[in-house]
């Protein structure tokens, strides 16, 4: 029997070649995974929903499927949401959407 690993609660809403991406990964990087926490990209292009959602307006950071941040976000705020993560309860797998996951999304 294999153990079961939660989906990154962070999530990255990006596309290649962009700068503010790039500066916004490094700040996920620096912050989250020295505190053990997984996140995911996704790139903007790829899915329809979210290109609909965002546009142009990238990086988008999501945590559990909600906007956190566009754009920019300081090291002092993402890591204020980090300690609230590590502070809260393990969310059950029901409780956690991506978007356009949702009842009318295709």
């Amino acid at each position: 029997m294999g153990v079961d690993t939660p989906e990154p609660r962070f999530a990255l809403v990006t596309r290649p070649a962009c700068h503010l991406c790039d500066l916004m990964e490094e700040r996920l990087v620096d912050v989250l995974e020295r505190r053990g926490l997984a996140w995911s990209r996704l790139d903007v292009d790829r899915d329809a929903r979210l290109l609909e959602l965002y546009g142009d307006t990238v990086p988008v950071l999501l945590l559990d499927g909600r906007e956190v941040a566009r754009v920019r976000i300081s090291r002092r705020a993402l890591a204020r949401l980090a300690d609230a993560l590590e502070a809260s309860p393990p969310r059950s797998p029901r409780s956690a959407r991506s978007p356009g996951s949702g009842p009318g999304s295709s």
